[in-house]
């Protein structure tokens, strides 16, 4: 429960819940393959959502093409943090499509973190 005017967790109200803040670990980019060229390619469509937890080697992401379609894998475990582009957007190979925040202590810190945003709204 938020105590203060500016609703931010006092140290007290945390230990009660058994919630803590997670510490970011570090953030790792979503690239499109290098082997996709630079005319017709676009996003097909994203599996995920920004606020998601995904686990490595998971599909993030389909980029499309004249002559196939590629899933884009997680490269690390996390939370989808930013999706950079939407939805039949056009796509150059290696291009930064989003990103991936890791946790230091992994899944446990996303699900944390989604559970309370769950429950904020």
């Amino acid at each position: 429960m938020p105590s203060g005017r500016l609703g931010w967790l006092h140290p007290a109200d945390t230990a009660k819940s058994g919630w803590r803040e997670p510490t970011v670990h570090t953030e790792k980019t979503i690239t499109a393959p290098t082997g996709i060229s630079a005319t017709n390619s676009s996003i097909g469509r994203w599996f995920k959502r920004v606020g998601e937890p995904v686990t490595i080697a998971e599909p993030l992401v389909e980029v499309e093409s004249d002559n196939t379609t590629v899933e884009v894998l997680a490269s690390a475990t996390g939370v989808l943090s930013k999706i950079l582009l939407r939805d039949g957007q056009s796509v150059v190979g290696s291009t930064t499509l989003g990103s991936i925040t890791e946790f230091e202590d992994g899944m446990a810190a996303t699900r944390k973190t989604t559970r309370r945003a769950n429950h904020s709204s």
